[in-house]
């Protein structure tokens, strides 16, 4: 008995194997199936095989043990139809792919009784298309560009004859006909040429919807809710939920950044993905290295502005230091021709960053590694390890405040290492099973800059007796106030580890048709992850000091203020795990329409310190797309559904009911010797005020739901001239049950203005509970307009306007607007996401000026000001709280962030390869707009104060070598 489908194409296609994990790992089980020939989809059902089933028993049996969180694409694919001089389709064409970046050397397939060719789980890049059949030229084309996560379409015309004819693609498929996805794909190409920066974080800005800094609002979703991926696996910090590492720019092959509209494969994220997809070597040895600087040191800056009465409303622009330095190394290339291919990368990144008035520079120094090996022994297995790391120390992080001295300045070491290994079996050329399994470390430690004998750097000096880098936990910091230097020792340690174990199966059979005709694309498979948080928090020798200058900035005047003793400290050990299973298909009835149904089920636990679980839910992620193309030209795409989108929460929500705390005394200092202070509860100094003891009052709701997010798209996109598409996008995306707090112990006033009383007769006590209320909740609209010019003719660009408006109660988890009672009524309305006004444009253009290529590259980009809501002060015990007496509205806004970059590249030829050199121009006027999403609307005499400025005119300076 067989099970038999259509063949389409000779290439591989992706069914990823299961493997059976749980806390102890086990080897995974070998699968066999025999596929091929022709069939119904009836007969394919009922006459299934006992190996067949068997496969699906190993699926199945990995949910008992876990999932991952997310699954992405990395591949494309690739389709059309060959046709003679007249239009008709032409059948039994060999039609042969060959690439650069084609793992196994070319690929062939025939056309069928349509004329319709199609190759899948193509790695993004550029391709060339032969076809070939007796009494008709054999046609090749050269530069399909094949991108992640798209279907390109590449029809063939074959003309009578005995010659052959070579055709250069000069545009490429602008229309997607068949995806509904939001969101774009960046190709390497593409990011060399414009101004964006070098890094994918900056890159990502350049995506319509994206807005925010390096860990972004996506989709008018909070910045930790993101996934970010790499070569399809999760590397979202689990802690969190933001980027986790970085890594050198040039081993990029393409990003994939999506904001709605996608499959079930890929998972779990509230806001969107990031899927980055490295290079994996070619038959071709390659080489590039390169040399960048950045300063921002050499321009006008603008005075702080102030009011008549000398009240500061924004910072100065003057003594800010910039300056980076980037030095780039990669080599990739066979290790056997067709058989085993490498990519080896470096990148060291050096910055000096210092903001007004600081004395100390931010000095942030780091070094990635990447290394990636693929081997594809035989056409049927494909196997590839990636290992990552990128250790990186950044001294000085305390910015913003002059008085420190340097003794009293930090450091954080951070980074850690990826390793992924993962394994594709090309059962046949529909069925394959894809196979991941992913370890990774985060790292975070923060302690005082060690001391050094390099008077160069800015770093306190060794003490007689001090050897180089030595780092003192055991002597108290003291903090400084109205003036008064932070001195002696930098006053916290925090060490921290976080190990996060990934495993995916991905099952894909592709091409079973049914008795209709139609045909399906059917993808499951099931994920695990499993993480663990495991820091020590404490402060240095045990206390903290606090001094003040009685007279303002009058050193003369300084006095202790108070100080705080902890019990010393302490260890935190959480641990997570979440289950995921998904279930796909891509349905077309007809060859120009296309629908893409599914779910997913996703389940997870979150413990706290002591172990009890915190979060647990389960969810299920029903999604519906379809995509029409009505003239079935490949030109016109209509396209629209439903999807919904689950949270399964982070470990730092989590631990908001951690037991383990600091037991500390406050304990009060001179300042209150002589009435320094007029408070009834201190008779004097050197006497205990509070303590507090070790344990957390915090709790979580027992009927706790896990967020989740609605959908709904539609999309159209028309080719109005050759290489150029008019596009029109609309998105409703509606949050619920996001994680907030509310207050257990307090009694608050009827309006919520003042607390009159505590439930435990203590009102200095505050028992917070986590919930997950239905009314912790976001709306987010957004329409789009665009135009996309692909590659062609020397040039391509994207530009876009979006109208935007988003109300909620709260934007990110955790915001305390649940905490006081009574005016939670008032929550609703627009928030910060609210920024009505998007426009942005990217593009180049390559001077004709051979035999050297010039490049002029620009990226503009406008976002309208965050809004404002007035505040007002509620009378609590020991200080006031800020409230609402009235709905959130637009009281103000900041000022509107505008920018534009510009880049000139100028290309050399040389005896081998080619030299490059760029010149990148990025706030080409000086913009110093306040930047909103780091100020508040804070004081109580209605003035707004701006607590950072957009960032400066920097040039970057480039050289690299390319061969």
């Amino acid at each position: 008995m067989r099970l038999t489908f259509v063949s389409r194409s000779c290439n591989p296609t992706t069914f990823d194997s299961s493997i059976r994990l749980g806390v102890f790992f086990q080897n995974s089980l070998a699968l066999t199936l025999a596929i091929h020939g022709k069939a119904s989809l009836f007969t394919q059902l009922i006459r299934v095989p006992v190996r067949y089933l068997a496969m699906f028993v190993v699926l199945f049996g990995t949910l008992f043990v876990g999932s991952s969180t997310a699954y992405a694409q990395t591949t494309g694919s690739l389709q059309g139809t060959v046709l003679d001089e007249d239009g008709l389709e032409v059948p039994g064409v060999t039609v042969t792919l060959t690439g650069a970046t084609l793992i196994g050397g070319a690929q062939e397939s025939t056309t069928d009784g349509r004329g319709y060719y199609r190759f899948i789980e193509l790695l993004p890049g550029v391709y060339t298309v032969t076809a070939v059949k007796g009494g008709f030229r054999t046609v090749t084309l050269e530069g399909v560009q094949v991108n992640i996560n798209r279907t390109t379409t590449t029809n063939v015309t074959m003309r009578l004859g005995e010659e052959a004819e070579v055709v250069d693609v000069v545009g490429q498929q602008v229309v997607d006909t068949e995806s509904t996805t939001v969101g774009q794909v960046l190709t390497k190409d593409f990011l060399q040429r414009i101004p964006t920066g070098r890094t994918y974080q900056q890159a990502v800005r350049t995506a319509t919807g994206v807005t925010g800094g390096s860990n972004p609002n996506m989709g008018g979703s909070a910045s930790n809710e993101n996934t970010y991926m790499l070569d399809g696996a999760t590397i979202t910090d689990p802690v969190t939920g933001t980027f986790s590492l970085n890594f050198n720019y040039d081993a990029i092959q393409q990003i994939e950044v999506l904001l709605g509209g996608y499959e079930p494969e890929y998972g779990i994220s509230l806001g969107g993905i990031v899927n980055l997809v490295t290079e994996s070597g070619t038959n071709n040895l390659e080489f590039d290295t390169s040399v960048f600087y950045t300063n921002g040191n050499w321009f006008p800056k603008k005075d702080a502005r102030f009011t008549a009465d000398g009240f500061q409303l924004g910072p100065s622009g003057f003594d800010q230091q910039f300056q980076t330095l980037q030095v780039a190394g990669k080599v990739s290339g066979p290790i056997v021709r067709d058989k085993a291919w490498f990519v080896l990368s470096y990148q060291h990144s050096r910055s000096l960053i210092a903001t007004t008035g600081t004395p100390q520079r931010r000095d942030f120094d780091g070094h990635y590694v990447l290394s990636k090996l693929t081997v594809q022994p035989t056409s049927e297995h494909r196997l590839s390890i990636l290992l990552q790391t990128n250790p990186t120390s950044i001294d000085n992080i305390l910015q913003g405040n002059p008085f420190v001295k340097d003794e009293a300045q930090g450091r954080q070491a951070q980074g850690g290492f990826v390793a992924q290994a993962r394994w594709q079996w090309f059962l046949t050329p529909e069925v394959n099973l894809d196979t991941r399994l992913s370890l990774q470390k985060i790292y975070i430690e923060q302690g005082a800059v060690p001391c050094t004998h390099n008077r160069d750097r800015d770093q306190h000096p060794c003490r007689p007796g001090e050897m180089e880098n030595e780092v003192d936990w055991l002597t108290p910091g003291r903090i400084g106030i109205f003036g008064a230097f932070d001195s002696v020792n930098w006053g916290s340690l925090y060490l921290d580890d976080r190990w996060t174990f990934n495993a995916s199966t991905k099952a894909s059979v592709l091409g079973i048709t049914d008795p209709l005709g139609g045909t399906h694309d059917f993808k499951f498979g099931v994920e695990t992850r499993q993480f663990i948080n495991d820091y020590i928090n404490g402060y240095s020798g045990n206390k903290l000091y606090y001094d003040l200058n009685e007279s303002q900035f009058d050193p003369t005047t300084l006095s202790n203020y108070y100080w705080i003793e902890t019990s010393g400290a302490f260890r935190s050990r959480q641990s997570g795990s979440t289950w995921n299973f998904f279930l796909q298909d891509s349905y077309k009835p007809v060859s120009n329409l296309t629908i893409k149904y599914g779910t997913r089920f996703d389940s997870t636990v979150l413990r706290n310190d002591i172990g009890e679980p915190t979060i647990t839910g389960n969810l299920f992620g029903p999604r519906l797309y379809a995509a029409w193309d009505p003239f079935g030209d490949q030109k016109t795409k209509i396209a629209g559904g439903w999807g919904r989108f689950n949270d399964s929460g982070r470990q730092a929500v989590a631990s908001f009911t951690n037991i383990n705390a600091f037991a500390s005394k406050l304990w009060l200092g001179e300042f209150f010797d002589g009435g320094g202070i007029d408070n009834p509860y201190v008779a004097s100094s050197d006497q205990v005020y509070s303590v507090s003891p070790r344990v957390n009052t915090s709790s979580a709701n027992d009927s706790l739901r896990l967020p989740s997010l609605d959908e709904f798209i539609l999309l159209f996109q028309r080719q109005i001239v050759p290489d150029v598409a008019l596009g029109a996008d609309l998105s409703a995306r509606f949050t619920r049950h996001l994680y907030e707090y509310d207050e257990l112990n307090l009694i608050y006033d009827e309006d919520g203005s003042a607390i009159i009383g505590a439930r435990t007769g203590d009102p200095a006590v505050s028992y917070a509970r986590l919930r997950t209320p239905r009314e912790a909740r976001r709306n987010y609209y957004r329409a789009t307009v665009s135009l996309a010019k692909v590659q062609s003719r020397r040039w391509a660009a994207n530009a876009s306007y979006s109208f935007v408006f988003s109300n909620g109660t709260s934007l990110g988890s955790l915001s305390g607007s649940f905490a006081n009672d009574p005016q939670t009524r008032y929550n609703y309305g627009p928030i910060f996401t609210s920024q009505m006004h998007q426009v942005k444009a990217q593009g180049y253009w390559q001077l004709p000026t051979d035999p050297w290529t010039q490049t002029i590259g620009f990226f503009l980009e406008y976002i309208s000001g965050e809004p404002i809501e007035r505040r007002y002060w509620g009378d609590g015990f020991g200080g006031g709280y800020s409230i609402r007496i009235r709905n959130r509205s637009f009281y103000t806004q900041y000022p509107d962030v505008w920018f534009m970059n510009l880049k000139f590249q100028q290309e050399f030829d040389v005896r081998k390869g080619k030299l490059i050199a760029d010149i990148e121009l990025r706030n080409l006027l000086n913009n110093r707009a306040g930047f909103g999403v780091l100020t508040n609307f804070v004081n109580q005499e209605n003035r707004m104060l701006i607590a950072s400025r957009q960032d400066p005119l920097r040039i970057q300076l480039g050289i690299r070598y390319q061969f």
